[in-house]
């Protein structure tokens, strides 16, 4: 008989499986399923269907046992034995939401929907219960219908002990009043540290207030969470600043979130000096849609400062409405305009307004609509005298273009450790220069990249052309030219 490895060698075997050998040792043997299968389920990735998701819960629920404790501390206490104890990070796609099918590389509503909602939104809540060591939950849509078929699904999520980020899409009244109430029961039980959400489409926006709603769960976590990222909301009953003279500058706010250093906030309602008051430890902030930033704008006298700060994302007009209305940008370290800067832009304020309010900035990310002339970059480089790292995305309507770019940056005065150049060609089926940027035909507003689908408002992230503009990131300047001169030469 041959030797075989014991229990603890092959458990460090198995942790250094991936996911498809993990898979496939479990069917050897059932010995090496038990041991297998705490990993096969560490993470769960769900997105094909809601068969596959209704397969797996009852999965969960069959194979996962409850027993009573007895402990002297606790007058009663479960334990949890089987798969759902091993599930640590659960994340439930787009496509397990609804019936889709796959036809060449579109995604079609399928004609009879065998899986609703509410046949296993109960199912989900009773598996829920059974995940005591689940740290993660992502799920990408329909969280409002999924509340509605089942009443306890938020008491469920937030009796989870272990539970620290959860990340929920579509959240809606009846959602968002039953995770209030769940969260004012189980406050002392909560552990979150990243609160992420967004508003269902039926709503324009989400008010939230302290002790109500989704606001209670803000409320009750504040002096843990680290990260917020929030779309649709309007937070000026949570965060707000009163000026009860005119003229005074007195901010008040009823909440303080002391170790939010994350905070992403797209198409919602607040005034700057909120959040100056109310983030004091922030030091990445992404701006979405934020109309707001305008009505709080640079006519101001009173600037307030994010002493904190390192690193901003948004708009370019954004960018410069929020740094021309706060003081003390010495620590912003890192920039990304996540929107196509154009020359109108540079006409509509002042030239290199963001730049020269970032003296210094080492990394610098940003789109353009068009190739710019030496001069451009020249002056470009001037304001950024300590600029490390440069992250181009360029609407090039030819190589020659991104060729004759690449030639001049290397006379510019921008001393760089790496630069990255990436060609976009308008209304090509090809986007950027290598096959692992070419994206699948879509409708406007949606994406289904690696069998994900996306609803964005922005242009940049859904293009008319129907074509994806999310590349591959991974070709740096260098390898871009070598890609040029073979192009020419061919």
């Amino acid at each position: 008989m041959g030797n075989t490895p014991n229990d603890d060698v092959l458990d460090h075997i198995l942790q250094a499986c991936p996911t498809s050998s993990l898979a496939a040792l479990s069917l050897v043997s059932s010995h090496i399923r038990i041991l297998a299968l705490p990993h096969l389920l560490r993470t769960v990735s769900l997105d094909r269907n809601p068969q596959e998701l209704l397969t797996f819960l009852n999965f969960i629920l069959n194979n996962t046992q409850s027993r009573n404790v007895e402990d002297p501390d606790v007058d009663h206490r479960t334990e949890i034995l089987g798969a759902g104890r091993y599930i640590v990070k659960l994340e439930i796609g787009l496509l397990a939401l609804q019936t889709t099918v796959r036809v060449g590389d579109r995604l079609v509503d399928a004609e009879n929907e065998e899986y609703p909602i509410s046949t296993w939104a109960p199912v989900l809540t009773c598996a829920l219960a059974i995940m005591p060591n689940l740290h993660s939950i992502f799920i990408q849509g329909d969280v409002e219908e999924i509340a509605f078929h089942s009443p306890d699904f938020a008491l469920a999520l937030f009796s989870l002990p272990r539970l620290t980020y959860i990340d929920l899409w579509c959240v809606g009244l009846v959602a968002s009043n039953r995770f209030g109430h769940a969260m004012d029961l189980r406050k002392d039980v909560s552990n979150l540290q990243t609160v992420k959400f967004n508003v269902h489409g039926d709503l324009e926006q989400l008010d939230l207030t302290a002790g109500e709603g989704m606001g209670s769960i803000l409320c009750h976590t504040r002096g843990r969470l680290t990260e917020i990222d929030l779309t649709d909301c309007n937070l000026r009953n949570l965060l707000y600043d009163d000026e009860s003279e005119e003229g005074h500058n007195e901010i008040k706010t009823p909440l303080i979130f002391p170790n939010v250093v994350i905070l992403s906030l797209d198409s919602c309602d607040v005034s700057l000096k909120a959040l100056a008051s109310a983030f004091p430890a922030l030091r990445t902030l992404i701006f979405g849609f934020s109309p707001f930033s305008h009505r709080n704008g640079p006519s101001q006298t009173y600037k307030v400062s994010f002493p904190s700060l390192v690193y901003i994302k948004g708009r370019y007009k954004d960018l410069h409405v929020f740094l021309d209305s706060t003081a003390a940008h010495n620590h912003l370290r890192r920039m990304v305009v996540d929107f196509p800067w154009s020359s109108d832009d540079d006409d509509a304020m002042p030239v290199f307004a963001v730049t020269r309010a970032v003296p210094f900035l080492k990394s610098l990310h940003f789109t353009h609509s068009e190739v710019m002339p030496l001069s451009w970059w020249e002056a470009l480089g001037r304001t950024l005298p300590h600029l490390t790292y440069l992250d181009i995305l360029l609407a090039a309507k030819a190589t020659d273009q991104l060729d004759l770019l690449v030639r001049l940056m290397s006379d510019s005065p921008l001393v760089l450790k790496v630069t990255k150049f990436y060609s976009v060609h308008p209304g090509s089926s090809q986007l950027g220069f290598c096959a692992p940027c070419i994206c699948f035909p879509h409708s406007p507003g949606e994406c289904t990249c690696n069998r994900r689908r996306y609803k964005s408002r922005n242009p940049v992230f859904a293009h008319s052309t129907g074509h994806c503009t999310f590349l591959c990131k991974e070709h740096t300047n260098a390898e871009v030219y070598r890609h040029l001169q073979g192009n020419r030469h061919s």
